[in-house]
C-alpha cells in the first residue's frame, strides 16, 4: 500500500486541475487508478507521479496524444519521438525569434508603407519561401532583419531608399506618405 490514497477530487486538488482532467486522461489511457469495490477512484503515489509526468509533459508542448503515444513504445522510439518534437520546437524558436526581430524593426523604420522597406520587404518574400525551404529561410530573414552598426561602432544606419540617399523623414512627410491612396500603410485593412 502508497502512501498517499486519494480519491479523484483529492488527487485533482493535489495535482491543481478539475476532475474532469483525470477522468479524461484515464478516459483516453494515460491513466489506471486503481478502482475500490464502491466504483471510486483511488489514486495512490503511481499515479499522482504519472498525472504529473502528463503535466510536466503538456508543458513542454506535447499534446495527449503525443504523450500517449510516447507511454506506449519502448525506449527507442521514445527517443525519435521526442527528437522530431524537438526539431519542430526548434523550427517554432526560430519562427517566434523571427517575428519578435519583425517588431523591434518596425519600431525603428522609418518606412510608411512596408513595400518602401527592404527588410520589410523581405519578410514578406520570405513567408513565401519558408512554405518550401522551412528553417533555413527564417535564419536567412532574421540576418537581414539584424541590426548592423556603422563603421564608427554607433548605432545602425537608417534604412535607405534603393537608388537614392539616405532619407530620414519627419513626422509630416510620415503623415502625407499615409495619405496617399496609392500607398497601402501597415496593417490596412484594405
Amino acid at each position: 500500500m502508497s502512501a498517499v490514497e486519494l480519491k479523484i477530487g483529492g488527487a485533482a486538488a493535489l495535482l491543481g486541475v478539475a476532475t474532469h482532467v483525470l477522468r479524461h486522461w484515464e478516459d483516453i489511457g494515460l491513466l489506471t487508478p486503481r478502482r475500490l469495490p464502491s466504483g471510486h477512484r483511488v489514486y495512490d503515489d503511481q499515479t499522482v507521479g504519472r498525472a504529473r509526468l502528463i503535466q510536466i509533459s503538456q508543458r513542454a508542448g506535447l499534446s495527449l496524444a503525443e504523450i500517449g503515444e510516447l507511454a506506449a513504445r519502448e525506449r527507442a522510439d521514445r527517443i525519435g519521438l521526442v527528437n522530431a518534437k524537438r526539431a519542430r520546437i526548434a523550427e517554432h524558436i526560430t519562427n517566434l525569434e523571427l517575428a519578435d526581430r519583425f517588431l523591434a524593426h518596425l519600431v525603428h523604420c522609418v518606412h510608411p508603407v512596408i513595400s518602401d522597406c527592404p527588410e520589410c520587404s523581405a519578410l514578406a518574400e520570405r513567408g513565401a519561401r519558408s512554405a518550401v525551404t522551412g528553417v533555413a529561410a527564417d535564419r536567412v530573414a532574421m540576418d537581414r532583419l539584424q541590426p548592423r552598426p556603422d563603421a564608427s561602432g554607433g548605432d545602425p544606419p537608417a534604412p535607405r531608399r534603393a537608388g537614392g540617399p539616405q532619407v530620414v523623414p519627419d513626422e509630416a512627410h510620415i503623415r502625407s506618405r499615409l495619405q496617399t491612396p496609392r500607398q497601402l500603410p501597415y496593417f490596412s485593412g484594405t
